[in-house]
């Protein structure tokens, strides 16, 4: 049974848990202009799949979401940011390293190719072949072996596999680690 839930209900599913700022950045297949390649463009990278690439006017609008999400926080602010680091981990890391010295859970998401390929099918408003591409660029996801990145010690706090568990499950799951990293950080401290 394959479970996926839109943008929409998953901002709604968080918005209840916590008052909090959301930030996300969707690249759907209709709205990038393939040519302008000073902003977001997809590019092809094999018959079956296309990639989102970053030009200098859309990598300096990302780090403006990097520190603007700091500025958030700096205000006293609840912050749960959606974002794909598709130019791969150094992405993760600036988040890393902006983010350190704040209360923060990083969350990994994943599930296997198959499943990825037939959601993106499904949903009708995906490049077909972009979510597998950046898969692999994102979590160091090969054909079935989509935990790679759960043997990289201390790049994600938690890693779901969206396969395996409904959306209410995995919002739980984020809460639970929240909680969980809070306490061992509470207790650490005193």
């Amino acid at each position: 049974k394959i479970r996926r839930v839109r943008s929409e209900r998953k901002a709604n599913i968080l918005y209840t848990i916590a008052d909090h700022c959301f930030l996300q950045n969707d690249a759907k297949k209709d709205s990038l202009d393939t040519q302008d390649r000073d902003w977001f463009y997809w590019q092809e990278v094999s018959p079956s799949g296309r990639t989102l690439k970053v030009g200098p006017k859309a990598r300096a609008t990302w780090m403006g979401l990097v520190r603007s999400t700091v500025g958030l926080l700096e205000a006293g602010n609840r912050v749960i940011v959606d974002d794909v680091c598709f130019e791969g981990l150094w992405q993760l890391q600036e988040w890393k390293n902006a983010l350190s010295p704040y209360p923060t859970l990083f969350v990994g998401l994943t599930c296997p190719p198959s499943i990825l390929d037939t959601r993106e099918s499904e949903r009708g408003d995906r490049m077909v072949g972009s979510a597998r591409v950046q898969a692999g660029i994102v979590h160091g996801m090969e054909d079935e072996d989509y935990r790679a990145l759960e043997k990289e010690d201390g790049f994600y706090d938690l890693m779901i596999d969206s396969a395996a568990l409904d959306p209410d499950e995995c919002v739980e799951a984020v809460i639970n680690a929240a909680l969980f990293k809070h306490m061992n950080e509470s207790t650490q401290q005193s």
